[in-house]
């Protein structure tokens, strides 16, 4: 069977989603099977939305493919939040709280 390849199936999900691979952070992709099929899961970041993406090993045809916004207003739920709560972190500054 011909295998895509990492670089490819990068290729594939970066391209459907209109993305530069320099412009997506936390970029992974990982060869695996599912019952018996070749595979690339495909994940990444720009700004606060993540996508991850099943690429077809043989194929490089997109298998399924999931785009989540995270950070958004709407995930607000409390009535009482300072403004402080409110304001938005770069990247950086969350990477430099979590260290």
């Amino acid at each position: 069977s011909n295998d895509i390849g990492s670089e490819q199936a990068k290729a594939v999900a970066l391209k459907d989603a209109g993305l530069q691979e320099s412009s997506v952070t936390g970029l992974r992709v990982e060869r695996d099977y599912d019952d018996g099929r070749l595979k690339y899961d495909v994940e990444f970041w720009s700004g606060k939305t993540e996508y991850d993406y099943t690429i077809d090993g043989t194929s490089g045809t997109i298998r399924d493919k999931d785009v989540e916004p995270h950070g958004s207003a709407s995930s607000n739920t409390s009535s009482s939040a300072s403004s402080a709560a409110s304001s938005n972190i770069t990247l950086e500054e969350a990477k430099a709280i979590a260290l």
